[in-house]
């Protein structure tokens, strides 16, 4: 991959990382708030656990495009 690619895919997987932060937490708000009112079930539970594994791999991906663009940049 050479650099303009990898500084494209870096600008969109650190969108995709901001945007999916954004979510995750508007997600465990709305699950606190269910379990408040007594109304969160292990489903809802189970979604939220499943899009902060999804965020982690989001995470991990944009930690090795960020690396791999220092790798690039010492390189040239």
């Amino acid at each position: 991959m050479d650099l303009v690619t990898t500084l494209n895919h870096l600008q969109k997987a650190r969108k995709i990382v901001a945007d999916g932060q954004r979510d995750l937490t508007s997600q465990r708000n709305l699950v606190d708030r269910m379990e408040q009112n007594g109304i969160v079930d292990l489903g809802d539970l189970l979604l939220l656990e499943q899009l902060e594994a999804m965020q982690c791999g989001y995470i991990k991906h944009l930690d090795k495009l960020e690396h791999r663009l220092l790798e690039q940049l010492r390189l040239e």
